[in-house]
């Protein structure tokens, strides 16, 4: 007669072995639930980056597409943090500056208080005007514009974008 060994169940080697496979199956799940976590994040900085840089950039268009004048005396030229002085034919929009404080682009229209441009997770970085002049011809207003984002918490994500612009202020 046969003696049959009844114990049947798992090994020490095999719950060891268990384990490993399940830990390796997690591990690659937290990793790539990370990456699509920081992809949202990197996509969602740059979207607020290109919103703030686009609207910033038809402002100044608009203004200086419009603009009779330059006015030198109140601009700053050839500088990272210059600003833009226009004359403009409505008396109560004259002069229309534009200026950075503390990293936030302002626009003053006349009299009225200044009013941010910028996001409060966005700064500007760099904002440099270049005044070209050419006989018989309007002048061309060249800007730089570089935007970074303010947010500490995703530091790590920091981007920053810059456009280069050209600009002919209206034949008089």
């Amino acid at each position: 007669m046969k003696i049959q060994n009844l114990k049947k169940g798992t090994t020490l080697l095999e719950i060891l072995i268990y384990f490993a496979i399940v830990g390796i199956v997690l591990l690659a799940g937290l990793s790539f639930s990370i990456q699509i976590i920081n992809t949202g994040e990197v996509s969602k900085n740059l979207s607020e980056l290109n919103n703030n840089l686009q609207f910033i950039t038809e402002k100044i268009v608009n203004k200086i597409q419009i603009a009779q004048s330059v006015d030198s005396d109140l601009s700053i030229f050839n500088n990272d943090q210059g600003a833009l002085s226009l004359n403009v034919e409505a008396p109560a929009d004259s002069p229309t500056v534009f200026s950075i404080t503390s990293g936030d682009l302002f626009i003053a229209e006349g009299s009225n208080p200044a009013v941010k441009l910028n996001s409060n997770l966005i700064g500007i970085d760099v904002l440099r005007f270049t005044r070209l002049t050419y006989p018989k011809s309007p002048d061309q207003i060249v800007i730089d514009i570089t935007l970074s984002n303010n947010d500490s918490d995703i530091s790590q994500f920091n981007k920053s974008i810059s456009a280069h612009l050209s600009i002919s202020l209206r034949i008089p």
